[in-house]
């Protein structure tokens, strides 16, 4: 293989890597980083991140369009702290967890990193996912008749707050 073929390849695979990298991460959204200034985030992501009313309570939520979907990102502070994953989106969790995933596939796929515990108002669960590198940084999968229903990621504590800002 010659040095030009040997670039290409290279440079392909980089495309390929950078494709399969997931819209929302342990370490942000979009290439902004949790608890980046809402401010910071409306120049990077380029969408003006309006938010709710109740915003005098120190949390309240904004909505991005994230690889072409609307996704509901709680702010902190003037901080972005958590981004949900509700209703249709077809949006993957870092280490592949989706909506309608089955339960027993999440523990398979993040094992000693998942933790279970009973949903607060219903018969299902709440598996939680440390990030391998951090463990303030989590995901929350929301299971209800062995399936995700909904899920979020972000920073902790936020991403652990089952009413959101309620």
């Amino acid at each position: 293989m010659n040095g030009k073929q040997l670039f290409g390849l290279s440079a392909m695979l980089l495309v390929a890597a950078c494709r399969e990298q997931p819209a929302l991460g342990y370490d942000g959204i979009a290439g902004v980083s949790w608890g980046t200034p809402l401010s910071e985030a409306r120049i990077h992501l380029g969408q003006p991140l309006a938010v709710e009313s109740n915003a005098d309570s120190g949390c309240t939520y904004t909505t991005a369009t994230i690889a072409g979907q609307p996704v509901p990102l709680m702010v902190v502070d003037g901080r972005i702290v958590r981004a949900d994953v509700t209703s249709d989106s077809s949006l993957r969790a870092p280490g592949g967890g989706y909506l309608g995933a089955a339960a027993s596939s999440l523990i398979e796929a993040y094992g000693e990193r998942l933790r279970q515990r009973p949903h607060k108002y219903t018969e299902g669960q709440y598996l939680i996912a440390l990030s391998p590198t951090d463990s303030m940084r989590r995901m929350v999968f929301e299971v209800a008749d062995g399936r995700v229903v909904r899920w979020r990621i972000g920073l902790y504590p936020p991403v652990e707050y089952v009413e959101g800002c309620s």
